[in-house]
């Protein structure tokens, strides 16, 4: 529901270069099209593959370790997001946006209603 996609989204903002808008709130998790990783307006330390034009690119919840971790052209990436605890009454789903210049895949975490 767009509605509540709009309130957890509320506290995002895109007001820097790497403030892309999902990743900078605290239900978002963003992997940019850089190799940049971007959760609650901070950059996580180093950078994982770029993507480019025929990229596979694959994410994987790993909710026992509390990890989202990433393959690109099937080798797993160094950088992840960690400690991602996702209640019960909780979805992560999976956005993403390809333009002509960039892609960007983002995760948002929202709960059920």
């Amino acid at each position: 529901n767009s509605h509540h996609i709009k309130r957890l989204l509320q506290n995002h903002c895109n007001n820097s270069f790497q403030g892309n808008y999902i990743g900078s709130g605290p239900n978002g998790f963003s992997y940019d099209s850089s190799g940049l990783l971007l959760h609650n307006g901070d950059v996580i330390k180093g950078m994982n593959s770029k993507l480019e034009t025929g990229t596979i690119f694959t994410m994987e919840y790993k909710p026992n370790q509390r990890l989202i971790q990433f393959y690109v052209d099937g080798a797993l990436q160094e950088y992840n997001f960690s400690n991602v605890r996702l209640k019960k009454c909780q979805k992560l789903i999976a956005v993403v946006g390809i333009t002509t210049r960039d892609e960007c895949v983002k995760c948002l975490s929202f709960d059920l209603v």
